[in-house]
């Protein structure tokens, strides 16, 4: 299975406008769990607006001849250039 997505780039620059400011604060108020994540989305969703989607998501994931769990992921941003990669096994 592979995919592709776009988020917004955690190494971009952005302006820390004071509506941001209140989400990441009302976000590291917040435990663990799915509460925590909705905020940490909206953050993203804020910060969008100022940035696009830039970063490409690619993966791909799946159970491989012997039963092995296989992931190969890779991601760039088209503004900044940053890039990751990681394969399990």
């Amino acid at each position: 299975m592979s995919a592709e997505n776009y988020r917004v780039c955690p190494y971009c620059p952005y302006e820390n406008t004071d509506e941001i400011k209140e989400a990441i604060e009302q976000a590291s108020k917040l435990e663990e769990g799915y509460d925590y994540h909705m905020a940490l989305a909206e953050v993203d969703e804020l910060k969008s607006k100022q940035l696009g989607y830039t970063l490409a998501e690619y993966y791909e994931l799946g159970v491989i001849g012997n039963g092995v769990f296989h992931l190969d992921y890779w991601c760039k941003c088209e503004k900044c250039g940053y890039e990751f990669e990681i394969t399990l096994p």
